[in-house]
């Protein structure tokens, strides 16, 4: 290849590299500023009454009862429920959310493009009754496979998503209705079936489909605030204590994702192994190029770009990765021998294979243990970029995700130990305990993604919960509670 050439086609790599895309890779491995600080996280405020637990508990849970679960698969049903919701009104109903319950009844709501004609929240709950049911009816079998075919790579879509996060908004909007009329069971059903949903998008092999299962939990147990703080509000210390540790795991997808380029073209996990000839492990090369093109440069499968790309991966990274086959045991001799396109090929998987290990072994333990591994992925894939690999774009913010699936469980956790002193208050003449040692009847949790005991004080009738502010988790992220106890006086409801 002349000067001529060279040029050129490093000219058409930095194009290549210079998408939109490759920006915002750039910017997802850069990490946060740990010196910076941040304005003080606003504490959520609750009121809530002093309680102890149900005595008949079974009746009191947050997730479906056996009795009512099924053999089949969830996502046959979910599109059945899917397809209902996409026949129906698009109603604009977040601003019911912010409303008191005792403003429901007169509330209105309009379509989401079209605000000229309203509807009481009654009237958006019947004529969505059907998809209420089919919802509810989906969230009780106990298996749920959404044959998503992952070998699509960048083309796969999942428009179903979006409705099933519209699915828990009203479900949610449901919710708050049955309280509003005192139906605290009526309103627990509806968040048995959308933590549910959550549990069952947590089945799904994608990063994706495990956040929204994040959101709708997250979504669920806002609306359990609202539940908590009503002055008859059962207490549901042993409902929050059957969740399961976070309520949404993403284990599934983390593993998906750690294994994304074999599932993309699974002939490559043998490819190394292999005694092609240098036209087929040119080919290979394309062939890997060409899935990993539209992830730079957010396009589709454009050969000239994978063509820019493999070129600039051999200008780049063939002397490096010869370098490190010699000083792996093999003999200068026998490394010149072998294409270029292996050496390049070969050395690329074999990168991107240690990478992934290291950043992937952290996720399978609790968050606080793995803390010390926060930020590997980051760091990992500026490494990768930095050395001219492109299979760096294949490692996610793993991190964050996974952050903020325990901090879905450290809010189910916060709720237990409100629950907890809401136990204790109503045990002991009104009183809140001053610290939580002193809380013997109940186990406290501690916080999931600290492994350290919630903070906790007391000033008069008001207690505090709060969270150890961590590296990562923004103002608005944190969680923090300001709980104001009822005088027994203002128990009774309304």
């Amino acid at each position: 290849m002349n000067k001529l050439a060279l040029q050129v086609t490093a000219s058409t790599l930095c194009l290549v590299l210079a998408g939109p895309a490759w920006g915002q890779a750039v910017a997802a491995t850069r990490p946060m500023h740990a010196g910076k600080t941040a304005s003080a996280p606003k504490l959520t405020e609750l009121t809530v009454s002093a309680a102890e637990p149900p005595e008949v508990l079974v009746r009191w849970t947050l997730l479906p009862p056996p009795r009512e679960m099924r053999h089949g698969n969830a996502a046959l049903a979910y599109q059945q429920a899917i397809n209902l919701l996409r026949d129906a009104r698009d109603y604009d109903y977040q601003a019911a959310f912010a409303l008191p319950l005792d403003e429901l009844a007169a509330a209105r709501v309009g379509l989401r493009d079209d605000e000229t004609q309203t509807w009481s929240i009654e009237q958006v709950l019947w004529q969505n009754r059907s998809a209420l049911r089919a919802f509810h009816d989906a969230a009780r079998y106990r298996s749920c496979d959404w044959q998503r075919d992952i070998s699509k790579g960048f083309a796969l879509l999942m428009p179903d998503l979006q409705y099933m996060r519209r699915g828990a908004q009203l479900l949610m909007l449901d919710a708050r209705w049955q309280m509003a009329q005192g139906d605290y069971k009526g309103a627990l059903r509806d968040m048995q079936t959308a933590l549910a949903m959550g549990r069952h998008l947590e089945e799904g092999v994608t990063l994706i489909e495990g956040l929204v299962g994040i959101a709708v939990s997250a979504h669920t147990l806002k609306q359990f605030e609202t539940l908590m703080q009503q002055p008859d509000a059962p207490n549901l210390y042993w409902a929050l204590a059957e969740l399961p540790s976070p309520p949404v795991r993403l284990n599934k997808a983390l593993r998906t994702e750690s294994d994304l380029v074999y599932l993309w073209a699974p002939e490559l996990a043998e490819a190394t192994d292999k005694s092609w000839t240098a036209e087929q492990w040119r080919v290979a090369l394309d062939r890997l190029c060409r899935k990993i093109a539209p992830a730079i440069r957010g396009g589709g499968d454009d050969a000239d770009e994978a063509r820019a790309l493999i070129t600039g991966l051999t200008l780049v990274s063939y002397p490096r990765y010869k370098k490190q086959l010699i000083a792996s045991g093999l003999s200068a001799e026998e490394v010149e021998k072998m294409p270029v396109a292996k050496v390049v090929f070969t050395q690329m998987l074999r990168e991107y294979d240690i990478a992934r290990g290291e950043m992937y072994k952290w996720f399978s333990l609790p968050y606080h243990e793995a803390r010390r591994g926060r930020g590997r992925d980051a760091d990992l894939a500026a490494k990768l970029w930095a050395g001219g690999n492109p299979l760096a774009m294949l490692i996610p913010a793993l991190d964050g995700a996974n952050m903020i699936a325990w901090q879905t469980d450290r809010q189910v956790k916060a709720f237990r130990v409100i629950e907890a002193v809401r136990h204790h208050a109503a045990t002991h003449g009104g009183k809140l305990p001053a610290s939580l040692d002193d809380i013997t009847d109940l186990s406290v949790p501690d916080d999931p993604m600290t492994g350290e005991p919630f903070l906790y004080k007391v000033e008069g009738n008001v207690f505090y919960v709060e969270c150890e502010r961590l590296p990562g988790v923004r103002p608005h992220q944190q969680i923090g509670y300001k709980v104001t106890l009822r005088p027994p006086a203002d128990n009774e409801k309304g």
